[in-house]
């Protein structure tokens, strides 16, 4: 999907490489930035994430003045001695849509699906009154356990504590808790994190996103991004259950089926407020447009 940069603003434009079905680490990139009409913006050079692979241009609040579709991004990067040349195209927009939907929106209606997330058990090598590490965290990026939960024990009396993570840094493999420890873990204790469920929000987001393209609706046109927030919370569950199911007719895929079919009912009765000509307002004309009937992806 194009990337929207914000009218005015400076942006991030980024891309990650893949080679042999991986993320691969460029030694080196350089960038051209082309207007809606191919001419040349501005050249300058990518920075590459030595980890992750992606990379990133920072484009300056001079080249975002003019709102608009389809500028040109052309990436130029070398990997292991070879040069290889990609391009993307971005929006320059008045409005992005954020993400209305976290963890909490999604147990709120299935809290079971905490059982299934992706989880790591250790055990803990130092903390701090909201912090915890250990060494082995470090095969994790960074953010990794971000918005998921820890829990820690303490092995002579068994009494658990759950806490909220807000950050984990990679390379130290310290987890970050939203609340103090009301005892701080020791190298006796044990832990648990389990990660949360934020990028499959985001991917969930992304196929919305979609749907509402395929019907002619720009996303960035569209002023209040709560009116998806019930629609957004349906696909997000519906993806994570299918990811759980083990067998065609078990209890995951039944939920996935469900809600799958309340998001399809959902998402064809939102009523947008809708920027048609991206004045930053919504006129007389342009309330309550309707996306009607689209063919929505699963």
């Amino acid at each position: 999907m194009k990337q929207d940069l914000l009218k005015g603003k400076t942006g991030t434009l980024s891309i990650t490489p893949y080679l042999n079905n991986r993320p691969a680490v460029a030694s080196s990139a350089a960038v051209i930035v082309l207007d809606k009409g191919g001419a040349t913006l501005v050249t300058g050079y990518g920075s590459v994430n030595a980890t992750t692979g992606e990379i990133t241009y920072s484009l300056d609040s001079a080249y975002t003045a003019q709102i608009g579709e389809n500028f040109q991004i052309q990436w130029t990067y070398t990997i292991a001695g070879t040069v290889y040349y990609q391009s993307s195209l971005f929006d320059i927009v008045r409005n992005r849509l954020s993400i209305p939907v976290v963890d909490d929106d999604l147990l709120n209606e299935q809290s079971d699906i905490m059982d299934g997330a992706e989880q790591f058990s250790g055990i803990v090598d130092s903390a701090a009154s909201a912090t915890l590490v250990d060494s082995d965290l470090k095969n994790y990026a960074d953010d990794y356990w971000n918005g998921g939960k820890v829990s820690v024990i303490n092995p002579a009396t068994g009494v658990k504590q759950t806490r909220d993570i807000t950050d984990f840094v990679q390379s130290t493999g310290t987890i970050t808790v939203g609340s103090a420890w009301a005892t701080t873990p020791d190298s006796t204790y044990t832990f648990e994190a389990k990660r949360g469920f934020a990028r499959k929000i985001e991917s969930a987001f992304e196929e919305m996103l979609i749907d509402v393209r395929s019907k002619g609706f720009r996303p960035a046109l569209i002023l209040e991004s709560g009116e998806l927030k019930v629609p957004l919370i349906k696909k997000a569950l519906a993806m994570i259950c299918r990811d759980f199911i083990v067998s065609p007719d078990d209890k995951w895929s039944k939920l996935a089926n469900d809600y799958e079919a309340q998001y399809a009912d959902r998402f064809e009765k939102i009523v947008f407020q809708y920027d048609k000509d991206e004045s930053g307002n919504v006129s007389d004309s342009e309330k309550n447009q309707e996306l009607g009937n689209v063919r929505l992806r699963r």
